[in-house]
């Protein structure tokens, strides 16, 4: 199943991709209307970009650079979207709209825009070594013995050795990948399916994946529906049985795609 080409324009490159990621521009200022759009904060984990902030609501259109993300869930206060798996690190232009429309960033549009760092950790520097401990100061002189035969005073304890140097701090390890695989359920027509009757047939992404795409294809039955299943994980393909001689060479088969960091 293709993918749609990545257009990213990052400003700057490191080795290896991070999913940490940080605002790095003050999030602009709109006073003008309590219901204007306003990010917060925003970092990834897992593939999935999440941005928090004010008054998302409805259908928003999420872009980084030039890539419109596809959106996984999304509330007033909360937007999941899928980091694009051909994201190099660099500093990117996060632009939240308010209906999806292109248009929302022109003159008067409902929008908030942010600058984004995607890239590599860099190793730890070594940790440098610990000077050796001063000396030692001298002992004073003992006072005169009494007349009683007083035990003198304890001797000076003796000095303490040099600390050894502290070893270099070993580099950090490397960023996970994102991978994609693709999970697929098929359903034969079965005797008992009467004609005209309607079959839905479900693929649900495994644990630690996020759906990202899906399809499906109807042999004998007439197609009514194929999309995603919001907030479930899962691709849902709808057909409806035919109304002639049952056959067993009808049936539904449903492909979700799915991505992982690995």
């Amino acid at each position: 199943m293709s993918r749609p080409a990545l257009r990213l324009s990052p400003l700057a490159a490191a080795c290896t991709l991070a999913l940490a990621t940080s605002l790095s521009s003050p999030t602009p200022v709109r006073a003008d209307s309590s219901h204007a759009i306003a990010i917060v904060e925003a970092h990834a984990e897992g593939g999935v970009l999440n941005i928090s902030g004010i008054n998302f609501g409805g259908r928003p259109r999420v872009t980084l650079g030039t890539a419109v993300l596809t959106v996984v869930s999304t509330t007033a206060t909360r937007i999941e979207a899928l980091v694009p798996a051909e994201a190099v690190p660099g500093s990117y232009l996060l632009t939240v709209a308010s209906s999806g429309r292109e248009d929302d960033r022109g003159q008067g549009g409902n929008y908030d825009e942010s600058w984004i760092t995607i890239g590599a950790v860099g190793a730890t520097g070594a940790t440098g070594a610990t000077g050796p401990a001063g000396p030692v100061g001298a002992t004073g002189a003992a006072g005169p013995t009494g007349a009683t035969g007083a035990t003198g005073a304890a001797g000076p304890a003796g000095p303490v050795g040099a600390t050894g140097a502290t070893g270099a701090t070993g580099p950090a390890g490397a960023g996970g990948t994102l991978r994609t695989s693709v999970a697929s359920t098929f359903r034969n027509r079965t005797a008992t399916d009467a004609p005209f009757a309607v079959v839905e047939v479900l693929q649900e992404c495994p644990a630690g994946s996020v759906l990202s795409g899906g399809s499906a294809n109807f042999q004998g039955f007439t197609p009514l529906l194929s999309s995603p299943i919001s907030g479930a994980n899962t691709w849902s393909a709808v057909g409806r049985v035919p109304d002639n001689a049952f056959s067993p060479s009808d049936y539904i088969q449903v492909f979700a795609v799915c991505l992982r960091l690995q």
